[in-house]
């Protein structure tokens, strides 16, 4: 599932919009360790600049 989805964001040409909520405890769950998490994260900044994608939080908390 995960190529097809990097595909069309990255491969077609096209953009899309993709529009993505995560949750905050995504940030404080540890899967592979530091080296993968910092590798994750820093995909995320890479990806989440682009025009075409947005990437929000949803903290634990909402007012």
């Amino acid at each position: 599932m995960r190529i097809p989805r990097q595909w069309l964001l990255l491969g077609t040409g096209h953009l899309i919009q993709f529009v993505v909520v995560l949750d905050e405890a995504v940030l404080l769950r540890r899967v592979g360790g530091r080296e993968v998490m910092r590798g994750q994260l820093e995909r995320l900044v890479e990806v989440g600049e682009r025009p075409d994608v947005e990437i929000r939080m949803l903290p634990f908390l909402v007012p």
